[in-house]
C-alpha cells in the first residue's frame, strides 16, 4: 500500500515528456511549476538558442518565448479566457506541445482551447508601433539643432541690419555735427562782420555830425545802412567760410 504522499507524486508526474497535467477549470486550479514554464520557452525558441530571452520587467512581452508580441503576423497579441495575453504563435505551439486539444495557461493553469483563443487589435506595441528612446532622443536633438542654427540664422541677419543701421545714424550724427560746426563759424565770422560794420558807421555818423548833419540825415543814413546789413547777413550764411 502506498503512501499519500507517493501518490501525490505520481499524480503530479506528466505521463510524456513535456506534457502539462490538466487541472479544474477556473482560477483554483493548480499553478503550473516553473519548470513546465521554461519548458514551454524552450520549445517555442526551438527555432534559435533554446534559451529564453532575457529581457527587462515591465515590457510588453510574451511570457512564452519573452520576446515582444506584434499586432499583426503569427505573434500578433491574443489573450486566453483567464485574460492572460501572449503571442498567439506561442499559444498555439503550447497547445500543439500539451496535445493539441486543450492546455493551461502558463501563468495561471486555467484551461483553454484553440477557439478560446481571441485576438487583439492594437495600434501597435512598444516595440514595433513606436520609435526607440535612442531614436527618439536622436530626433528631438536633430530637430532642436535646425531650431538653433535657425536661431543663429536669424541673430545674424539682425546683427548685421543693426550695425548697417548704427553706422547710417553715425553717420547722419557726424554730417549734422559738422554742418552745425560750420554754422557756428559762419555766426561767429557774422558777428566779427557786423561790429567791424557798427564800427565802421558809429565813424560815418561822427564825420557827419562833424559836418554839420541834420537829425533826418543821421536817421536817413542809419535806414540805409541797416537795410545794407539785413540783406547781407542771409548772404553770408549761405556762402562757404572761407569765402
Amino acid at each position: 500500500m502506498s503512501s499519500p504522499g507517493s501518490e501525490g507524486e505520481a499524480s503530479d508526474a506528466p505521463t510524456e515528456e513535456g506534457k502539462v497535467e490538466m487541472g479544474e477549470k477556473g482560477q483554483g486550479g493548480a499553478r503550473v511549476s516553473a519548470g513546465a514554464a521554461a519548458a514551454a520557452a524552450v520549445v517555442v525558441g526551438a527555432e534559435g538558442s533554446g534559451e529564453e530571452a532575457k529581457r527587462p520587467a515591465g515590457q510588453f512581452v510574451c511570457c512564452i518565448c519573452m520576446e515582444p508580441w506584434t499586432s499583426y503576423d503569427a505573434h500578433r497579441i491574443c489573450c486566453i479566457p483567464c485574460g492572460h495575453v501572449y503571442g498567439r504563435s506561442c499559444l498555439e505551439r503550447w497547445l500543439h506541445r500539451c496535445g493539441e486539444l486543450r492546455a493551461k495557461c502558463p501563468q495561471c493553469s486555467e484551461p483553454f482551447a484553440l477557439k478560446n483563443i481571441v485576438n487583439l487589435y492594437a495600434p501597435g506595441n512598444m516595440w514595433d508601433g513606436c520609435c526607440h528612446v535612442q531614436g527618439l532622443k536622436a530626433f528631438i536633438n536633430s530637430e532642436v539643432a535646425k531650431v538653433h542654427a535657425q536661431c543663429a540664422e536669424q541673430v545674424k541677419r539682425l546683427e548685421e541690419f543693426e550695425s548697417t543701421r548704427l553706422k547710417e545714424i553715425e553717420s547722419r550724427v557726424f554730417g549734422t555735427n559738422a554742418e552745425l560746426a560750420t554754422v557756428g563759424e559762419q555766426m561767429k565770422n557774422i558777428e566779427e562782420m557786423i561790429k567791424t560794420k557798427f564800427v565802421s558807421m558809429k565813424e560815418q555818423m561822427e564825420r557827419l555830425v562833424e559836418h554839420n548833419a541834420t537829425p533826418r540825415d543821421l536817421m536817413g543814413f542809419m535806414e540805409q545802412n541797416c537795410t545794407k546789413l539785413w540783406d547781407w547777413i542771409p548772404n553770408c550764411l549761405r556762402q562757404p567760410i572761407d569765402s
